[in-house]
């Protein structure tokens, strides 16, 4: 897959792709054997974790991603591994995502509109890997809206510096397993 070039842009890492994936699969492992899981990859950068997911049987995935240039390379690495027809992309920032969420499921139910597609109202596996320069601000308006599009037994992954400590997490939701890799710490709240 191609990386965006730019400083602002941090891909996460190959190992730690596969150990997140490992984890994935053993918390909750019916989450990709089903064909039908919807990944939501939040500050998506080059979009190989939401990419990842549809590699591994999911049925949809939504990358929402502000900078222009990641968001060319998003549509490109969908291209190269034919997984277009079962992506969306949103080029909003995440706090605008949410709002477009509330707004619309405020006026008669309907699911936000990206052009392409509707978006699911429900997830199996939100990610959000920012900016750590940005990862308190955005992980925590994540963690806050996270129960209204986590799918009951779905997976929330908050990536962030190793250095930092998980959110505490926000009920319904709990914090239920920590991983650090490298500079990167991986928080699971289900």
């Amino acid at each position: 897959l191609v990386a965006p070039k730019s400083e602002r842009t941090r891909p996460t890492l190959d190992k730690t792709k596969e150990a997140l994936f490992s984890v994935l699969l053993h918390m909750a492992p019916d989450m990709f054997g089903s064909g039908q899981g919807r990944c939501l990859d939040l500050c998506a950068g080059s979009g190989q974790v939401g990419i990842e997911a549809l590699s591994r049987n999911m049925y949809q995935a939504v990358f929402v991603e502000k900078d222009a240039a990641a968001l060319a390379v998003i549509k490109e690495n969908l291209q190269k591994t034919h997984l277009t027809q079962a992506a969306q992309v949103v080029g909003v920032t995440v706090g605008r995502f949410f709002k477009m969420r509330q707004a619309t499921s405020a006026q008669a139910q309907v699911q936000v509109q990206t052009g392409q597609a509707e978006i699911p109202e429900l997830f199996d596996f939100i990610y959000c890997d920012p900016p750590y320069r940005l990862a308190a601000e955005i992980n925590a308006a994540v963690l806050a809206h996270a129960s209204l599009i986590l799918r009951q037994g779905g997976v929330l992954v908050l990536e962030q510096a190793a250095e930092v400590a998980a959110l505490p997490a926000t009920a319904p939701l709990c914090l239920v397993k920590e991983q650090v890799y490298g500079r990167t710490r991986l928080c699971f709240y289900r």
